[in-house]
């Protein structure tokens, strides 16, 4: 267990910028903490920095294809929500009205959890029902303009830079708890399809669009059923904060040390870093990309790739034909 203060201050020594035990300043703990998240910040781009991928998950809107992603989604970006009465930034729960900019308009409530969050919505529009905590897209003849009035709708968690591809990246779960396999395409693939709007209580493709500060999971067929769907993401590497305790897994603390010495060594030595730094940071990045290697087994269709000869099978005293 450490902290960044510890990091910086460890750094610092060796740099000789301190003496061991000497308490460090505010403005130099601040100026390396910068230094430090910049340095992560970086690193998320280097999948094999990357120790872990995490499985997310979130519960599909029937009739909805798109589902914004980020740290903002579901969550009201202004103070007043047209259409609504009351204040939108308030815990709460507030009655719909008529939207601006006109529509046929939807009855029903919102409410607002204490952290400012979208907890939870409901609507009805032409005698149907909607409710849904906090992935929501209004219907079609609904509120008109939401989104442009201040509601930000999709799912409120981390914003993958990329989804991982292949069998086994991203399922769909019934409510029985059957999974259902679903393909991650990528731009070109999801561009040949056609139309867009047909339905299936099961789709089976996904695509995300990583746009900032929100990214888009699509996904096709547009779903008939409210099933829940899982996927394989990389994520961001997160801020450290100052006096905030954490731990990693084994090399990491050594390859932030050992690169943010060379991050550092401009803003206060001059000259060039010791060229045995420069190598210590090179190994111990190295280290822990070998380690995050994730292997992929290569997969074929028997009916494509098949033995060149036949075998004899001793079990049965005769040959297999493949």
């Amino acid at each position: 267990m450490t902290t960044a203060n510890d990091l910086i201050t460890d750094v610092l020594v060796k740099m000789k910028r301190y003496a061991p035990g000497q308490a460090i300043n505010a403005v130099d703990s601040a100026w390396c903490l910068t230094a430090l998240n910049d340095m992560l910040d970086l690193w998320s781009n280097e999948s094999l920095v990357c120790f872990a991928n995490l499985e997310q998950s979130f519960a599909l809107v029937p009739g909805v294809n798109q589902y914004p992603i980020g740290p903002t989604a579901g969550y009201l970006s202004t103070t007043t929500f047209i259409g609504s009465t009351g204040s939108g930034g308030a815990a709460g729960t507030y009655a719909l009205g008529l939207a601006g900019g006109g529509g046929t308009g939807a009855a029903g409530t919102y409410t607002i959890a204490a952290s400012g969050k979208l907890a939870s919505i409901n609507i009805t529009s032409g005698g149907q029902s909607y409710t849904s905590a906090p992935v929501f897209s209004f219907p079609s003849g609904g509120i008109v303009g939401a989104t442009a009035t201040g509601l930000i709708i999709g799912i409120a968690g981390s914003r993958p830079l990329s989804i991982l591809t292949g069998p086994g990246a991203a399922y769909l779960n019934d409510s029985n708890s059957n999974r259902y396999g679903i393909n991650v395409f990528e731009q070109d693939q999801w561009n040949q399809i056609g139309l867009l709007t047909e339905q299936s209580q099961l789709p089976n493709i996904l695509f995300y669009d990583p746009q900032f500060p929100l990214g888009i999971i699509n996904i096709f067929p547009m779903p008939s059923a409210a099933y829940t769907v899982y996927f394989d993401s990389r994520l961001q590497l997160s801020d450290m904060t100052l006096f905030q305790v954490f731990s990693l897994p084994p090399g990491y603390q050594a390859a932030i040390k050992d690169g943010l010495f060379l991050r550092l060594w401009n803003d206060y030595k001059q000259g060039d870093p010791p060229v045995i730094r420069a190598e210590m940071a090179s190994k111990s990045l190295a280290a822990i990309k070998r380690t995050n290697i994730k292997l992929s087994p290569s997969t074929y269709d028997n009916a494509v790739v098949s033995k060149a000869q036949a075998s004899y099978n001793i079990y049965t005293d005769g040959v297999n034909s493949r």
